[in-house]
């Protein structure tokens, strides 16, 4: 049989373009090492796949009951230092990449000032945050922020002066949305009115931290979250802006440690048009051994307000 010049081109080609796509193709999840003890973060966050540690997780902590990965800037694979005054960003290449989670932790002790935003165009900033804590190391940041839109950029800030930088990681768990996370507590939402209604929420010297999710219907949200220790003794605080209520809540887990009783305050912003729904609940309780769930107070849950309604019903 006779091959025409232009049929061997063909077959040359071909054979080439098999051969490179296998040499260059990226290695699966399953190739990779997974000696590390924070395999939970051994994926690369831009590519589609889940990360191979997720199930396993999911596994050890019941079907996986909390959206924030504990100890998350121990283990997570880009913790950057952000000097004062400084930006610094994340960008998520991974259209399907739904949620991140933001850490920040300060440096002996000194206060941590700092605004995160969530950037869809250069001028569109669909959720942004504007965070202080009172002790960077022993309160750290931890919050979901939900990320529907593409492209998307998390930016953050460290808007104190050069002499308190601070350590910061975000990156995509893979693990529970904060809506499931929350659904699967059975706890109410309590109704924050618009016009500056303010929530209060007192825990006892054994919680040791304390979840809060806020969530509106299609509408934005402002909300501003204090945690005191006494009157008016301010630790940690949240201003929260979402352009949409619904397709970016917030989530954030708040610590309280101490000997003294801690009081969460929820203050709505808005107008008194724009009510929004507030989650609280105890995180972790001293000496529980809970690894992480929203409302694993266990037996000692009775004793924390339950919010008793809703805006919309069933969401």
């Amino acid at each position: 049989m006779k091959l025409s010049c232009n049929s061997i081109s063909i077959f040359v080609i071909a054979a080439l373009t098999v051969s490179s796509t296998t040499a260059f193709a990226p290695l699966s999840f399953s190739s990779r090492s997974s000696s590390s003890s924070s395999s939970l973060y051994n994926y690369d966050p831009n590519t589609a796949s889940a990360p191979p540690a997720q199930q396993q997780q999911q596994g050890q902590q019941g079907a996986g009951t909390s959206p924030l990965a504990d100890d998350f800037l121990n283990a997570a694979p880009s913790v950057r230092r952000v000097q004062g005054d400084t930006l610094k960003t994340w960008d998520f290449t991974n259209p399907n990449t739904a949620r991140v989670q933001v850490g920040a932790k300060g440096t002996n002790g000194r206060p941590l000032h700092s605004r995160i935003e969530y950037w869809h165009t250069p001028s569109y900033i669909p959720f942004q945050v504007t965070a202080y804590t009172e002790d960077g190391l022993q309160r750290p940041i931890d919050c979901i922020i939900e990320t529907p839109k593409h492209p998307k950029t998390i930016a953050m800030y460290n808007t104190a002066s050069q002499q308190m930088p601070f350590d910061a990681a975000i990156d995509d768990t893979g693990l529970i949305s904060p809506y499931d996370a929350v659904t699967k507590t059975g706890v109410q939402s309590d109704i924050v009115q618009g016009g500056g209604m303010i929530k209060y929420y007192t825990f006892d010297s054994n919680v040791d931290s304390v979840a809060v999710y806020l969530r509106s219907p299609e509408y934005n949200m402002k909300a501003k979250l204090e945690l005191t220790t006494g009157p008016n003794s301010v630790r940690q605080t949240y201003e929260v802006y979402c352009s949409s209520g619904y397709k970016t809540p917030f989530y954030t887990v708040i610590q309280t440690p101490g000997d003294i009783p801690s009081t969460l305050r929820i203050i709505n912003q808005n107008s008194v048009e724009f009510p929004f729904d507030a989650y609280v609940m105890p995180y972790h309780m001293k000496g529980d051994g809970n690894n992480g769930g929203a409302g694993g107070a266990g037996d000692d849950w009775d004793q924390f307000p339950e919010p008793r309604s809703n805006i919309m019903g069933s969401w």
